[in-house]
């Protein structure tokens, strides 16, 4: 392998970081626009039917609220693993930035 095709194949690992970085970050804005948004008409929802429906038990009720909180907390795992590979592709990025490169001195500069 060359120096040239070692380059090269940081630059590609480099490329396939920032496109996984904006993927990354593209989903957990939609997740969190659209999730939320989601959540927030079910909380909503909920708000008028039970206003309406009078002849609900207290364990009905609070089974919608149970599996809104399910909803809110699945919601927020995903979330959350979506940041946390956002994250790993952002510090492999930053890696491949440090490393120095046979051949590329500008780095001492």
């Amino acid at each position: 392998m060359t120096v040239s095709d070692s380059k090269d194949l940081w630059l590609e690992e480099w490329k396939e970081c920032q496109s996984s970085i904006a993927r990354f970050d593209q989903t957990i804005v939609d997740l969190r626009k659209y999730g939320f948004s989601i959540i927030t008409g079910f909380l909503t929802a909920d708000a008028f039917l039970l206003a309406k429906i009078e002849d609900l038990t207290v364990w009905q009720e609070a089974g919608i609220y149970v599996v809104l909180a399910v909803l809110i907390y699945a919601l927020f795992t995903v979330d959350r693993c979506f940041e946390i590979f956002l994250r790993g592709s952002r510090r492999k990025s930053q890696a491949i930035g440090a490393i120095p490169r046979p051949g590329d001195y500008s780095y001492n500069i």
